[in-house]
């Protein structure tokens, strides 16, 4: 898979008055924002059988296996920091955002469809379908909430060290 990634960091010391359109920005403080991308992994695909009277069936595509690719990943984090030195104690107060934009990046693939389960989607038949549930379920419905990467996490805090 292709991956690519940028990540940039803006720190101002103690004595730095930064301007940004005319707006002079305080001191002392530390900017970090990353942006991340991957191409879809590689996965075997089915092809579906349909038999008049009898439910759908899929078969693995086994003599082209990897052959599909999924959907891609992507996210955004970043961090700011504001640091403060009362009594010769370094303070920082700060916010960390991991997958800014809470994008559902697909981990666990569903081979019908190259992304994450959602309802509606086709399963293969060894799968217990939420649309035609099998009535002596011997394995759960495809919701698994490992079936995406983590969701938008935030985290706001102080920290000090002397």
């Amino acid at each position: 898979p292709l991956r690519l990634a940028l990540d940039l960091n803006f720190y101002a010391g103690k004595k730095d008055h930064y301007k940004i359109l005319g707006l002079t920005l305080p001191s002392d403080w530390d900017f970090y924002i990353r942006s991340f991308f991957q191409s879809g992994k590689r996965y075997t695909t089915y092809t579906r059988i349909e038999r008049e009277g009898e439910q759908t069936q899929y078969v693995a595509n086994s003599l082209d296996p990897y052959k599909g690719l999924s959907q891609s990943w992507r996210w955004v984090d970043f961090s700011f920091k504001k640091y403060f030195r009362p009594m010769g104690v370094r303070l920082a107060i700060f916010a960390e955002v991991t997958n800014l934009f809470n994008d559902k990046n697909s981990d666990i693939i569903n081979p019908l469809t190259g992304r994450a389960y959602e309802f509606g989607d086709p399963v293969l038949d060894t799968w217990n379908n939420p649309l035609n549930p099998d009535p002596s379920p011997t394995s759960p419905f495809p919701f698994n909430p490992a079936r995406y990467l983590n969701p938008r996490n935030v985290k706001l805090g102080v920290s000090f060290s002397w």
